[in-house]
């Protein structure tokens, strides 16, 4: 092709390109569905409105979906897909608050972050689905608590207005035992299956304290040390003292 043949068709395309921008064009556009494809005839994106309302699909080369952004009147949802179509991220606006949640190859939930009116929360579940970790911020303190393979509760740390503490359960979530610190010390209480506290160790400017309880929580038996040395007090069932050292 002449330089004169590559001018005459390129005025061609310049008079067809005029004439197009100079039709008139639609104040808007109305559909129910759009689709788009790429050069091979594939589907791309889909953008749709249904009973439950709009939503955006975006599709990769192989087909697989790999983000749904979408609206309904639970609130507006984005998930994300890996190259296998599984959903793997989802981000959604409920009307108690935002929620991210991350899910493995399988589809599993994994974590599991939200904020609500008592503040945020993070949740890290196992294969299995089981929660086996929590971190939470209240209004009073963090909390972060532990879970077995059951999903049951077996551990906390919480810190609530300066008193850190530390809660053990048992594997029917009972609290069995706790140390927690205060303005006056360290404490430990141990207690039975029932939750009544058998036992407890204190320490407080004025010495250690050891205390036992029987199964009405009531104490039987009392140990200390103060400035003027260690003493022993053992109690009937009506809190009195049956004997004494020294």
């Amino acid at each position: 092709m002449t330089t004169e043949e590559r001018l005459v068709t390129l005025e061609r395309s310049l008079e067809k390109l005029r004439a197009e921008l100079a039709r008139p064009r639609p104040a808007e556009v109305r559909a129910r569905k759009f689709v788009l494809v790429d050069e091979n005839g594939k589907t791309r994106a889909v953008l749709d409105v249904t009973e439950d309302g709009p939503w955006l699909g975006l599709y990769d080369e192989n087909g697989k979906t790999r983000a749904v952004l979408g609206m309904t009147k639970d609130g507006a949802s984005l998930d994300l897909g890996d190259e296998k179509g599984n959903l793997r991220a989802a981000l959604v606006m409920y009307k108690s608050g935002p929620e991210l949640s991350l899910r493995d190859e399988n589809e599993n939930l994994r974590a599991r972050l939200t904020v609500d009116k008592d503040g945020p929360k993070l949740r890290l579940h196992d294969e299995n689905g089981k929660a086996r970790a929590a971190l939470g911020i209240v209004k009073d303190g963090t909390r972060l608590d532990f879970g077995d393979e059951s999903g049951n509760l077996r551990a906390a740390l919480v810190m609530y207005k300066n008193r850190p503490g530390l809660h053990l359960y048992d594997e029917n979530s009972k609290d069995r035992a706790k140390l927690s610190v205060d303005k006056d010390g360290p404490k430990l209480s141990l207690r039975d299956e029932n939750g009544n506290t058998r036992a407890g160790l204190s320490a407080d400017k004025d010495g250690p304290k050891l205390s036992l309880r029987d199964e009405n929580g009531k104490i039987r038996a009392g140990l200390d040390v103060d400035k003027d040395g260690p003493g022993l007090n053992m109690l009937d069932a009506t809190d009195k003292v049956i004997w004494s050292a020294p």
